[in-house]
């Protein structure tokens, strides 16, 4: 019994002691639990404070950084593009940046506040800390590269330039710069998801951005002289892809940008710097220009920079002001002939602004406008230019008249626009029909259609082009007699770019300037010159241009005759002019400016400046001027002869002789109808009456500047056939009546007298009033037409009575007449019969 109580006390001892032992574990298990949950909130709450410190140093810091690089953006480089492509360059965006760290700020004072108030057991808390962390980790890392573009950007341009760069350059690569793709499939799709997952670059504002620190650069470093080699080496490639999209905007937007470039250039760097540039610029312009017209509108920036800018540069560095952009046309594929058209106006504007304002860039201006002139040859293909390429077409009937045609358009004294007809309704179509008969089979009869139509559209590229050379010709002449009044030096200046007086070597090619006694003789005869005396921009009268031909013939009889001449003891004969190709019209109206031309000679040995710029003695003036009298007494017996032989040998204009009859058989229609003895007839066979006309050969020429008017004779031959047919009437009809013996009755419609019958009637008690014969009584009237013959007859015309007798088996205008022509080198003579007749 001791023993189990015994037993029964140890185990209730050891129970108490492992109750109480268990107890004391529980309770320093909690410490310690207590101890490290405060330890790890403090830990986490020291971590939030310096995430909260950090962000908001780091937001303090951020905001005058970006304000930094805005302000030094405008300011330092003047670049608004770069600005907007910053947070590309960079990786990061300020903006978000920015609102990134405020937001940070904001999720960790949350973050204390919770774990300060024990809102929620830490546990629950603890994924999003980290989550927070590590989002303030990306945020330091985006930090991070922002500071590292800033102090890039701030510190070295180069790099951020160079990254512009390999941009572009990688877009380009991937576009208009493609080569053949030789990778595999596997490769080949790498690349497309690759594509797919980055961000696409905003290549126009790259482009803009590089363009303004080229700029920069070259306004701040001194040992820069150009445009990166790399940038000309891309605007290369894509100006010759201009049918590509891609480049076509690249080369938009590179134009769009050189402006602010050269304005740049022009006030901070030397003028060879600024040629560079411009030169680059205006060779890129004019190669667009002539591939698509959507670059047009750069010719009024141009025109800008020539007309308000420029003004302090040396004139040999005015490129936009002497029209630098013209020697780059040479050689280049050509456009539509509206492109000529704008760059005519371009060079109107260049040159007439340089006589106003700086006579002395207009040497240098005509200098460039020749690389367009001295190929006119090459444009000059003519209708024989066809065979050579389809054979079959030698036997062509009408290719000399097409070679004849085309000859005239390119010389100015045909439109294009009657070309163009002639072409569309005659010359196309009967090629067409030629080659039909002799070409077999059907397959290559469509080859030479198509080597047809690529044939003629080469020629109306030639055609346009001399177009677009004789526009510039004719307004560098009107330019220049501007130009003598008040700048004879720089005149001469002009006229000695090409084939200077003295020089040993002769230049081949044409020049925007007559060079040799022949072009000038050529010019002063031409009517393109002439044919608009007045000028929207000035004033320019006939003869001041004749003026501008006599200094140009005065400084060509001194290279010829005098400073050629020199040590010859016998005075060389002057020879009789030769004259162009040319219509009478042009030839008659030369001759009429011949005096006019000999006074210009004499004003222009009498005016000093000009004379001493040359270096003319007195007695060389002397003999000058007995050289241009003589010329002019040649010149104006030559265009004498040759007026005259023309129209005795120039054939006969097809379209005026068409003339001749529409407007006679007109006029004749009109005029027969009025007459009531043209309304009575009786078809039979007659023998007709012809009546012939004899007009001078000049009034069937073309273009003799003469107008013929033809309707005037028709009334008149309606008259005339009138009057003999009533002459027949009275002559030879049975009825007719002698006044003598008896009266007319009033029983008829019309009257048809002799003069001595009207006479007779009159002293009888008749009286005429107009056209009117009036009874003795005055109780009745009646028609009369008065036959000048001898004889006292008259013959009264009864009601429904037919007189006249026609043959209508020969009809011309719907009229029983037949005109011919004959030619006897003098005059025309047209032979008219008239298929009608007075029965005897």
């Amino acid at each position: 019994m001791e023993f189990s109580a015994l037993i029964h006390t140890m185990t209730e001892l050891y129970t108490k002691i492992a109750q109480s032992a268990l107890t004391l574990r529980t309770s320093i298990i909690a410490s310690a639990d207590s101890a490290i949950s405060d330890e790890k909130s403090a830990i986490w709450a020291t971590l939030i404070t310096d995430i909260i410190t950090i962000a908001a140093a780091l937001g303090a810091l951020a905001l005058p950084i970006s304000l930094n690089v805005i302000e030094a953006t405008r300011t330092r480089y003047r670049s608004p593009s770069l600005l907007k492509i910053t947070p590309t360059l960079s990786g990061t965006d300020t903006k978000k940046l920015n609102r990134a760290l405020f937001l940070a700020l904001a999720s960790s004072l949350t973050a204390k506040l919770l774990i300060s108030i024990h809102a929620f057991n830490l546990i629950s808390l603890t994924p999003y800390l980290c989550l927070l962390t590590a989002w303030f980790g990306f945020v330091m890392y985006k930090v991070y590269k922002h500071l590292k573009f800033t102090y890039t950007f701030m510190s070295n341009i180069e790099t951020i330039h160079n990254k512009i760069y390999l941009t572009i350059s990688k877009h380009a690569n991937s576009t208009f710069m493609k080569k053949p793709n030789k990778q595999g499939f596997t490769s080949s799709l790498l690349f497309k998801v690759k594509a797919w997952f980055s961000s696409p670059a905003n290549i126009q504002d790259h482009i803009t951005a590089l363009i303004e620190l080229e700029s920069h650069l070259l306004c701040t470093e001194p040992t820069k002289f150009d445009l990166d080699k790399r940038i000309r080496a891309i605007s290369y490639e894509a100006i010759d892809k201009l049918y590509d999209n891609n480049a076509n905007e690249f080369t938009r937007q590179l134009l769009a940008s050189l402006p602010a470039v050269m304005a740049a250039v022009e006030t901070a760097r030397e003028a060879d710097v600024y040629q560079r540039i411009a030169g680059y610029y205006l060779s890129l312009t004019m190669t667009a220009i002539l591939a698509k017209e959507e670059y047009l509108p750069q010719l009024g920036v141009i025109e800008r920079i020539a007309r308000f800018r420029e003004d302090k540069l040396p004139s040999y560095g005015r490129f936009c002001r002497n029209g630098r952009l013209f020697s780059s046309f040479a050689h280049k594929e050509k456009s539509e002939r509206e492109v000529y058209k704008q760059l005519q106006q371009h060079f109107s504007l260049l040159i007439w602004t340089s006589v106003h304002e700086q006579p002395e860039n207009v040497p240098e201006l005509l200098d460039n406008v020749r690389q367009i002139i001295q190929y006119k040859g090459n444009y000059n293909k003519g209708g024989w230019e066809l065979p050579e390429r389809i054979a079959e077409l030698w036997g062509y009937s009408s290719l000399p008249e097409f070679d004849h045609d085309i000859t005239e358009v390119h010389a100015g004294r045909m439109l294009r626009e009657e070309l163009e007809k002639k072409i569309e309704s005659k010359y196309q179509p009967g090629m067409k029909a030629h080659l039909e008969k002799n070409v077999f089979p059907p397959k290559i009869l469509k080859d030479e259609f198509k080597n047809l139509d690529i044939a003629i559209t080469e020629l109306w590229k030639g055609i346009d082009l001399n177009s677009f050379s004789r526009e510039i010709e004719i307004e560098t002449l009107r330019a220049l007699s501007s130009l003598l009044t008040r700048n004879p030096e720089i005149f001469i200046e002009c006229r000695e770019l090409r084939n200077p007086a003295g020089a040993r070597a002769f230049n081949v090619g044409h020049s925007p300037v007559p060079t040799s006694l022949a072009e000038c003789i050529g010019v002063f005869v031409s009517a393109n010159n002439f044919s608009e005396f007045y000028r929207s921009l000035n004033e320019i009268q006939e003869y001041k241009i004749v003026d501008a031909i006599g200094a140009l013939i005065v400084y060509e009889l001194w290279n010829l005759y005098i400073l050629r001449a020199t040590g010859t003891t016998i005075k060389s004969e002057i020879s009789i002019p030769t004259l162009p190709t040319c219509h009478i019209g042009e030839l008659k109206a030369a001759n009429q400016r011949v005096p006019l031309l000999k006074t210009a000679l004499l004003k222009i040995l009498a005016n000093s400046r000009f004379t001493d710029r040359l270096g003319i003695l007195p007695e060389q003036i002397s003999t000058l001027r007995d050289y241009a009298c003589q010329l002019c007494e040649l010149l104006s017996k030559a265009l004498t002869d040759k007026t005259k032989t023309e129209l005795a040998t120039q054939k006969l204009d097809p379209a005026s002789l068409d003339r001749f009859k529409t407007e006679v058989t007109k006029k004749l229609a009109k005029s027969v109808s009025t007459y009531p003895l043209f309304r009575r007839l009786t078809i039979a066979p007659v023998n007709p009456i012809t009546s012939n006309i004899d007009l001078p050969r000049e009034a069937f020429l073309a273009k003799t500047g003469t107008h013929y008017i033809f309707d005037i004779y028709g009334p008149n031959l309606a008259q005339e056939v009138h009057n003999w047919l009533n002459l027949q009437i009275l002559l030879h009809n049975k009825h007719t009546k002698d006044a003598e013996n008896t009266l007319p009755t009033r029983n008829a419609d019309w009257i048809i007298c002799s003069s001595q019958a009207l006479s007779k009637l009159e002293a009888a008690g008749f009286t005429t009033s107009g056209r009117n014969i009036i009874w003795p009584d005055g109780t009745g009237n009646m028609r009369f037409y008065e036959v000048n013959c001898e004889g006292t007859g008259y013959y009264l015309v009864l009601p429904g009575e037919s007189l006249l007798i026609v043959d209508y088996t020969h009809m011309d205008s719907g009229l029983p007449i037949s005109i011919s022509h004959s030619d006897d080198g003098e005059k025309v003579r047209f032979t008219i019969n008239y298929y009608v007749d007075a029965p005897h």
